[in-house]
């Protein structure tokens, strides 16, 4: 099972206020003097030093925060839908599968967001970085559309996925 969080601040998240939210969530989550140390993989992926404690993901836009609990290596994405030049980008990450349903779809934007969250999951999963991005099919993978129940929670229009798919629980903010 997985457990994730949606943390709206009072500013754009940078990389200072994602370390603060990130603390503030593992210690609701394990208690203030008992927070596990965390370490980076040789690729920058964050993680606990013992995973007797799980295993997390971060990912951040705007003024959104997601954190992602698990008892299983995870990894988690969210985006703001926005205005991109998505066909551009769809031909030099996606593979031809992702693009068919990019073409196929009725608002392009967000699905263009929802293939790019996938393929952002998966590669936060595997540790590899982003450089393993245009390697990510999310076409054939296991992983989970997220976009609907985050864009409910924030009142604005996100797309978000976790990887692997399963079940997964939102914690209330």
């Amino acid at each position: 099972m997985t457990s994730c969080r949606l943390i709206i601040a009072e500013k754009d998240v940078d990389k200072e206020l994602s370390a603060k939210l990130l603390k503030e969530a593992l210690e609701t989550r394990f208690g203030k003097d008992a927070v596990p140390e965390i370490t980076r993989s040789p690729s920058g992926k964050p993680g606990f030093a013992d995973t007797k404690h799980g295993y997390f993901s971060v990912s951040h836009t705007g003024r959104f925060f997601l954190v992602c609990f698990s008892t299983e290596p995870v990894g988690a994405d969210i985006e703001i839908v926005r205005k991109m030049p998505h066909a551009r980008i769809a031909g030099r990450f996606f593979s031809s599968a992702e693009r068919r349903r990019l073409a196929g779809a009725g608002d392009p934007g967000l699905e263009f967001f929802r293939i790019w969250t996938k393929k952002e999951a998966l590669v936060k999963l595997s540790g590899e970085g982003l450089s393993a991005l245009g390697r990510a099919d999310s076409a054939f993978a296991s992983v989970r559309d997220i976009s609907d129940t985050l864009t409910r929670l924030a009142g604005t229009r996100l797309a978000g996925a976790v990887a692997p798919g399963g079940q997964i629980e939102f914690e209330e903010d």
